[in-house]
């Protein structure tokens, strides 16, 4: 019955926003509306660490290849004061790392609709409906302040992160900051990360600028349980003449850990979250972009440091109990969660010695074993920046009991292109 009710409210809320977005696009001038349209491809092969205790003799029959194609049309409009957005956004991957397309179709087919969703705006405030990634944070690899999206991979491109159904309302009736209302449908967790029913969360939000300076405020609020506040604060200035600096600070509370602590095992399932304890995460980093209006090998540079601390997670300790019997606790493994910090380093050459031709890597270190994850990427783009081909790796370094070491990949080389028209 549950998922019964489930279907038919995710079902009656794209019929009432396709009968909306319908009436609005037969309502505004046909001169009036600007549709667009992206199709990103990707394929890529995966090196098995066979010897990973993750993932013994390749246990979970994880793939060595896969295709994924990720296509998105949007429309947006005007008439009179009144602005208006809709987008829908798909997914196809017929065999991914994780699925073979010769396995049982009882698996989950990786097809679906990633984002549905309608924004609509006045002159004094703005609503939105629908299903749709939301970024939250200032954050270039980290986002501890995530809390309203459903999943995202951190070792998949941003826009194939999947958010929430969501309502929106916003007002700009105010000079210097803007409050938001967000109304929230989330799977609930448990501490084990299995999938609940859904909940409702309310995420009231506070925006303000004030010249070089800009952030906001949060709480997230589930009935009786304790409320999750949030801030995000960012800076920026030009500290030289082509080199523009931004500082920013995240940080969160949060009164659950979500995660089982391993630091005493009694097999009795304890999360030992007590009604006092909190658990903090934060988030410091700083972003240089260089711009170089004389030389003819290189246009700019862009360099991000973040560094990431989150109590929640795993201690080195428990990190090394978890690797005496993985398969028993493997549900509560997730990457970038077995250290309480982490260093993140990425350094981007623009326009390098070809233009529209972008060169880097970046690199996450866990701070509690040393080992480090490499993120090499070069693209170019062509057509007046219209379309984009590229290719990029991550590859897992480490000793053989810390957690890039022991993931269950050596590396992966993926190949992409986009098209946008």
């Amino acid at each position: 019955m549950k998922f019964k009710l489930n279907f038919f409210s995710s079902f009656t809320t794209y019929m009432i926003m396709t009968a909306t977005a319908v009436t609005i696009i037969t309502l505004i001038p046909a001169n009036a509306i600007d549709f667009k349209a992206d199709v990103y491809s990707e394929t890529g092969t995966q090196s098995i660490r066979e010897n990973s205790p993750l993932n013994p003799s390749n246990r979970f029959n994880l793939n060595e290849e896969e295709f994924y194609t990720r296509a998105a049309i949007t429309a947006k409009g005007s008439y009179k004061d009144s602005k208006g957005f809709v987008k829908f956004e798909g997914i196809y991957a017929p065999v991914d790392f994780t699925r073979t397309s010769t396995e049982s179709s009882s698996k989950k087919d990786r097809t679906y609709l990633k984002a549905a969703y309608i924004d609509f705006q006045q002159e004094d405030w703005s609503a939105g409906i629908g299903k749709q990634f939301v970024t939250w944070g200032s954050g270039a690899f980290f986002y501890p302040l995530d809390i309203i999206n459903y999943n995202r991979d951190p070792l998949r491109p941003l826009d194939e992160a999947e958010g929430n159904s969501y309502l929106r309302l916003s007002s700009y009736y105010f000079e210097y900051f803007t409050p938001e209302l967000f109304i929230v449908t989330v799977p609930e967790r448990s501490p084990y990360q299995l999938m609940k029913a859904k909940e409702m969360q309310l995420v009231p939000k506070i925006s303000f600028t004030q010249q070089n300076l800009s952030g906001f405020f949060f709480a997230r609020l589930r009935g009786s349980k304790r409320p999750l506040w949030g801030a995000n604060l960012s800076y920026v200035n030009s500290i030289f003449e082509n080199t523009d600096l931004t500082l920013y600070v995240e940080g969160i509370l949060r009164s659950d850990r979500e995660k089982l602590s391993l630091e005493t095992i009694d097999n009795s399932n304890n999360t030992n979250n007590s009604d006092t304890t909190r658990y903090p995460a934060m988030l410091l980093g700083m972003q240089t972009r260089t711009t170089f209006t004389t030389t003819k090998w290189i246009d700019g540079i862009i360099f991000n440091y973040e560094y990431f601390y989150d109590r929640k997670n795993w201690s080195k300790q428990e990190f090394n109990t978890f690797l005496t019997n993985p398969l028993l606790y493997y549900s509560q493994y997730s990457i970038f969660t077995n250290s309480r910090s982490y260093n993140f380093f990425s350094i981007f050459l623009e326009s390098f010695l070809y233009k529209d031709l972008k060169v880097g890597c970046g690199s996450v270190m866990n701070s509690n074993d040393n080992s480090v994850l490499y993120l090499p990427e070069i693209s170019y783009s062509l057509s007046n920046q219209n379309a984009r081909i590229g290719v990029r790796a991550i590859i897992f370094t480490g000793n053989s009991d810390s957690e890039f070491g022991t993931y269950p990949l050596n590396n992966q080389i993926l190949g992409y292109g986009e098209l946008t028209f």
